[in-house]
């Protein structure tokens, strides 16, 4: 029995949720952040369904740095009919019950007009990017050689002894290994167990190239 939150309102791209009042709107960031105290609430188990447009704005405010606001979202990410919602979110509920799958029920019947955000999947697809642009390759060896510029700047000698020395610290300390992940799942997570390890990114992105 897990926490789910239902939005059954208006949403506007730029001005949030419609919530009360003539033209009283939330804008995305106070949403994600009172959803955000509710999931740290919840331990990261919050389920969050905006039947509203725009609804998927609500993950513009996300960053790694801070408790995610919520497990998983399903939204639309443009505008949605109501003819829709009506058509398939009592479907989707019907089935969510009937299996006790969120990701059955989703696929279903809202996977046409709605996005699916799950926390763990951001967490990886970020932290791979991070690795592939600026730890692997030519974006690594970019990276380490403006950091020696940096060295080199504050009045080390530039002789080929201490370049090689600098050139295998940087390699060295820029390594990333299983405390960089446990690091950010930790804080984002909100201490949930991450279930894929750095040793499952590494192979994601050799596979990729």
């Amino acid at each position: 029995m897990k926490p789910l939150i239902h939005f059954d309102t208006h949403g506007n791209k730029d001005a949030g949720i419609y919530v009360d009042g003539e033209d009283t709107f939330v804008d995305w960031n106070t949403l994600a952040e009172k959803l955000q105290a509710i999931n740290i609430h919840t331990q990261n188990n919050l389920a969050v369904v905006g039947a509203t447009c725009f609804g998927f704005r609500a993950i513009k405010p996300i960053s790694l740095q801070t408790a995610v606001p919520f497990f998983l979202l399903l939204a639309p990410e443009e505008k949605v009919n109501v003819g829709f919602l009506e058509d398939n979110v009592p479907n989707f509920y019907r089935g969510l019950f009937e299996f006790g799958s969120i990701d059955t029920a989703y696929s279903r019947h809202l996977s046409d007009k709605f996005k699916y955000f799950h926390c763990e999947k951001m967490l990886f697809m970020v932290i791979a990017r991070y690795l592939k642009e600026q730890c692997k390759g030519k974006g690594g060896a970019a990276r380490r050689e403006r950091l020696i510029t940096e060295i080199l700047s504050q009045g080390m000698e530039d002789t080929p002894d201490n370049l090689k020395r600098v050139r295998k610290m940087l390699k060295d300390g820029l390594r990333p290994d299983q405390s960089l992940l446990d690091r950010y799942a930790g804080r984002f997570l909100i201490g949930r167990q991450c279930r894929f390890s750095m040793a499952d990114l590494e192979s994601f992105i050799d596979s990729d190239n």
